[in-house]
């Protein structure tokens, strides 16, 4: 993505509709905002969040992009193969676009008339569904060719689907809360040059990241259960918040996080979804705390990762994703029990 200088003021419609302009000069041929731009909400430093929507992505399945410093060119060759091979590319092409422009971080999903209209309509717990209920229509031209309706969409077809990909980002976000279990390379590095300053810097970091992984763990198996409940998705990041429309039956996924027992409370936990990379968002702990930390929400984690994979039991297609989730929890325990984190 191209880096952007952040503006002065606070974004508004008229920097989206440069963008959306723009965006329909690239071949879009309907773009939304959607966000605190569309609601009137934005502030310094906030980004602009767009879909930008094709007729159909198969026209644009091959295609060169040339950058440089002062333009930007999309070339696209029209073939009709119908997939979304190329879906990120052209949204980095058309992010950069977008943000030459307007000079303000642009925040793009790429998608087309099929994906979009199916999505938005039939799979309730999808982003584009909650999407479209409140955003503003920038641009909407008739379509200028033929339109595949009945081809097979790049995203879920519904909710199911939509489930098994949230458990999927559950997965890979327990992976790297494992991963930061274990001292690094740098902190090894540090340790044999007798730097403790710095070992003690390179451990901070990597322990804080098992907090954010953790966190993000949780949030994405509170989301999964929503998917599975066809509920509106929302963008928050409280767990409470996110967990208050369980039914009885998915109660044991919330039960490790909203636990009175625990140290780390629901409204701590959901600061660490931001906190990883950002020092000034962090709770101000030292190295002793943020261990301690780090263990519980990855113990949560794992808790609350174990309880979801077992409501998928049994699922065929489901499965192999269900047996890596219980592989990668025993693993966190073992880390927990004779790892490098924590007392």
């Amino acid at each position: 993505m191209a880096l952007v200088s952040p503006p002065l003021v606070a974004p508004g419609m008229h920097e989206a509709r440069r963008a959306g302009e723009k965006l329909a000069d690239m071949g879009a041929a309907k773009v939304l905002v959607f966000g605190s731009v569309a609601s009137g909400d934005a502030v310094v430093g906030s980004d602009i969040d767009l879909v930008a929507i094709f007729d159909d992505l198969g026209d644009y399945s091959n295609f060169a992009v040339w950058c440089t410093r002062d333009q930007l060119m999309v070339v696209a060759i029209f073939d009709d193969l119908g997939d979304y091979s190329n879906r990120n590319e052209l949204r980095v092409a058309l992010t950069v676009g977008a943000q030459q422009v307007t000079g303000v971080a642009i925040d793009l999903w790429v998608t087309d008339h099929p994906e979009w209209t199916h999505r938005s309509t039939a799979v309730t717990s999808s982003f584009e569904a909650a999407v479209a209920e409140s955003a503003v229509v920038l641009v909407d031209r008739p379509p200028r060719c033929s339109i595949d309706w009945e081809k097979e969409i790049g995203m879920p077809a519904d909710d199911r689907g939509e489930a098994l990909q949230r458990l999927r980002d559950t997965h890979n976000s327990l992976g790297r809360s494992l991963n930061g279990l274990y001292e690094s390379a740098q902190e090894r590095m540090e340790a044999a040059g007798e730097d403790t300053r710095r070992w003690a810097m390179a451990r901070y970091e990597r322990v804080a990241f098992v907090c954010t992984d953790s966190q993000k763990a949780i949030e994405c198996a509170y989301k999964t259960v929503a998917c599975l409940l066809g509920l509106k998705p929302e963008r928050i990041h409280s767990l409470s918040a996110l967990a208050k429309n369980f039914p009885e039956e998915y109660l044991d996924v919330a039960q490790p996080a909203l636990d009175p027992r625990n140290r780390v409370t629901p409204s701590a936990m959901t600061l660490w979804h931001t906190a990883g990379p950002y020092s000034n968002q962090r709770p101000a702990l030292d190295l002793a705390q943020i261990e301690e930390t780090a263990v519980e929400l990855a113990g949560i984690a794992a808790a609350t990762a174990t309880a979801l994979a077992a409501h998928f039991e049994g699922v065929p297609d489901a499965s192999v994703l269900v047996s890596d989730i219980f592989h990668t929890v025993n693993q966190i325990n073992t880390g927990l029990a004779a790892g490098d984190v924590g007392p």
